[in-house]
């Protein structure tokens, strides 16, 4: 399928030397069955590429890959991006395309029994408020998890509606992400200030 997409000779041999090459060919010439166009199969098939460098995904080992880990990809993703960008002084939608590289890869790594099933848990409570891909990856591979599902679901089950659970999640996943800021920042200070004060 690769040599259809990719007349390049460099870039078909990247793909088709990477771990998984039957795997990523397959779902690939899935999306062509169903009419995607040949540029956005070309851009799953980077999605995929990425995916299985960046997780050390290997042909022998086809064990269950953590959420955390997916959302650990896309963030390391998105922060080259978007130096990447800054440097070329032009910012095109660098947040679609980290959204669409998680994505393509749980789609992926799920249509091959790769992905974690606490995504597809029906019980679990932030699949309860949370129904889109990303967004599920979101809250499901961000830190603390146990923590934050046992107050949502102490919430749940006193009673408040799925809105105000998920507005709760939201929250949660705010203040974690106000509490590195002000320690980086503290750090930050304290590295430039110390050496000043001794």
């Amino acid at each position: 399928m690769f040599n259809k997409i990719y007349l390049k000779v460099s870039n078909l041999q990247r793909h088709l030397e990477a771990p998984l090459v039957k795997e990523r060919e397959w779902f690939v010439t899935l999306l062509a069955s169903n009419g995607y166009c040949v540029r956005y199969q070309q851009m799953v098939a980077e999605n995929l590429l990425y995916t299985v460098h960046y997780l050390g995904l290997t042909d022998g080992n086809r064990s269950p890959v953590a959420l955390n880990s997916i959302w650990e990809m896309g963030q390391s993703y998105h922060r080259v991006r978007l130096s990447n960008e800054k440097r070329k002084n032009h910012a095109p939608n660098v947040n679609t395309k980290y959204k669409d590289l998680i994505c393509n890869a749980v789609k992926w790594l799920g249509s091959i029994d790769m992905l974690d099933a606490l995504f597809y848990d029906t019980e679990c409570i932030l699949n309860k408020v949370m129904t889109k891909c990303f967004y599920k990856v979101k809250y499901l591979g961000f830190p603390l998890l146990s923590e934050r599902m046992s107050f949502l679901q102490y919430m749940y089950d006193n009673g408040y509606s799925l809105t105000s659970v998920r507005e709760a999640a939201e929250m949660q996943i705010t203040i974690q992400y106000t509490s590195v800021f002000i320690i980086n920042a503290t750090l930050a200070a304290l590295a430039f200030f110390l050496p000043l004060i001794y």
